[in-house]
């Protein structure tokens, strides 16, 4: 399963890169994996303007419609077993194209105060491509994730 490293500077276009990836793939999901809720509102709010119909989801929801292509979970939903039926779910119907990790720089730098972030290694077990991004991944914290 591919990975890709996405470091670029604050506002050099790691969004608009992946959200154009989805613009791509009509028939799949990219799932976004945020850390932070502000960040899904924009990431929301960006996806939209782009027409890509996405889903905010959370573990209260059985599946997202089938017409969204950019579904946004917060990091806290991915220790809900209710996360590992979506992604079955969307794997098994060959609809996950990958799983975007926004500002990824976290999962190392915030597990002494975010606990979550220690339990995130399930979800980078699925066998889908995964793409890193960040402003300020330090190439030493790339083999963490």
């Amino acid at each position: 399963v591919p990975y890709l490293f996405l470091v670029l500077p604050t506002a050099a276009g790691k969004t608009t890169l992946f959200l154009f990836g989805a613009s791509l793939a009509t028939s799949q999901v990219t799932m976004v994996i945020v850390p932070l809720i502000s960040l899904k509102l924009d990431l929301f709010r960006k996806a939209a303007a782009l027409g890509l119909q996405p889903t905010t989801w959370d573990p209260n929801q059985i599946m997202p419609s089938a017409s969204s292509r950019v579904i946004l979970v917060q990091i806290k939903h991915l220790e809900n077993p209710r996360f590992n039926e979506l992604a079955d779910h969307l794997i098994t119907q060959k609809r996950l194209a990958r799983i975007i990790w926004d500002e990824c720089h976290l999962i190392p730098l915030a597990q002494s105060y975010r606990p979550i972030m220690l339990r995130a290694w399930h979800a980078l077990a699925l066998p889908v491509p995964m793409v890193f991004s960040s402003a300020t991944l330090p190439h030493h914290l790339q083999a963490e994730l």
